[in-house]
Formats: C-alpha cells, sequence, structure tokens
C-alpha cells in the first residue's frame, strides 16, 4: 500500500457526510485528493483505485446507503489492493444495514475493508425548532474523526 496518499470519497447532500469523511482523511496526514460524488455531474469519471488508502462515505437514508452512491461505486470505480475505510454518516434515529450494504459495495468492486466508523450528522428532516442531532458533527466529532483517520494509518504502517 502507497502510505503517501489518501483519497476522500463521498456522497453528502447536506455536506455532514463530507465533514466526518474529511476530517478523517485530513487525520491521516497524508497528501489528500477529495471526490465528491453528490452531483451528477461529479459522478460521470471512472475511476481506477490501486494501493492507495479510499475513505470512502455516505449519508444513511432510512437505513439505506442512497442508491446514487451504490451505482456510482459499481459502475464506475474499481479497485486493486485498495485499503477502504468505510464511514456512515446517520441523524441520530438508526443506521440499521446501511454501513453493511456500503461494505458489501466496495468488496464487489476490489476495496479491501480496513476499518468502519459511524458518525452522527443533523438529521436531513430537521427544521424550525425540531432538530435532531444540531450542529453534528461538532467539534468534539471531527476532533475524533481526525483521530480516527491517524489510528488507521499508525495501524497500517505496523
Amino acid at each position: 500500500m502507497d502510505t503517501s496518499k489518501v483519497k476522500a470519497m463521498y456522497f453528502s447532500p447536506t455536506q455532514t457526510t463530507k465533514r466526518a469523511v474529511e476530517a478523517i482523511a485530513e487525520g491521516t496526514g497524508l497528501s489528500m485528493t477529495i471526490k465528491d460524488i453528490t452531483l451528477s455531474m461529479n459522478r460521470a469519471e471512472k475511476i481506477a483505485l490501486e494501493d492507495e488508502l479510499l475513505v470512502v462515505g455516505a449519508p444513511c437514508y432510512g437505513g439505506r446507503v442512497p442508491a446514487l452512491a451504490t451505482q456510482y461505486l459499481k459502475e464506475k470505480v474499481t479497485m486493486k489492493n485498495t485499503p477502504v475505510v468505510l464511514v456512515m454518516v446517520y441523524g441520530n434515529r438508526d443506521y440499521d444495514d446501511a454501513l453493511l450494504e456500503l461494505k458489501d459495495t466496495v468488496e464487489s468492486i476490489g476495496g479491501k475493508v480496513v476499518a468502519m466508523g459511524v458518525f452522527l450528522g443533523e438529521h436531513s428532516y430537521s427544521y424550525g425548532d425540531v432538530i435532531t442531532a444540531a450542529g453534528r458533527p461538532d467539534a468534539e466529532d471531527v476532533a475524533t474523526a481526525k483521530q480516527f483517520g491517524q489510528d488507521i494509518v499508525d495501524k497500517l504502517r505496523s
């Protein structure tokens, strides 16, 4: 594995998954590139990953990974010897089998899952005075994510 580079890839309509994934990637201390697959125009390009650490994240909606995210991974991404960190962000309800679904998707395209993390994000249905998980991921969550990134690299190098 090339322990000098990390790619942060996320589907993040409300930017909560983006914050968690980028914090983990930043915490690795590796040279980082970012691939935001939220917008359709960003899901057109095919990507082949080899040996580079990938941190991939998605939100959980109703216990599932958004189909647009899994479809992109299955149709446009290939991996060879790619260590992958999975990140699931949920709105303080439950993430059900979404993390397992993301794991199955990544492994089906050649990724090797080396770590997984689940983070809270402000619920996408929050409005007015009814806000679930307000402001999450917050500063403490981001610090935890950065430490998680550092711990992953330390483990991979040992």
